[in-house]
């Protein structure tokens, strides 16, 4: 059986950041929302309800940031895909004006 390697993996062609950023969100959301559940019932046992509140307050917000976070760093590379589609592009109009 022949083992087929994609070059493009190989010479950084081919990004898996973003695919990781997306995997590292989905671990973060659920971790992140276990414990905040879990401080919740420690703290709704020890009485500390104003903790509780805070602890819900700040759930969303704190969510939030970190999506964003990781949305800058998916923006990036989402620019560095079109810069790369219009370098080709620019090549292909160069190689025609220099054939006539």
């Amino acid at each position: 059986m022949k083992l087929k390697v994609n070059q493009d993996f190989f010479n950084f062609k081919t990004l898996i950041a973003p695919k990781v950023i997306q995997f590292v969100y989905i671990i973060f959301v659920l971790i992140y929302t276990l414990l905040a559940i879990f401080a919740l019932i420690i703290t709704i046992m020890n009485g500390e309800f104003i903790t509780a509140i805070l602890i819900v307050i700040l759930f969303i917000p704190f969510q939030i940031i970190i999506r964003l976070g990781l949305e800058q760093i998916i923006v990036v590379f989402e620019i560095y895909e079109v810069l790369k589609e219009s370098n080709k592009h620019l090549e292909a109009i160069k190689e025609e004006l220099t054939k006539k």
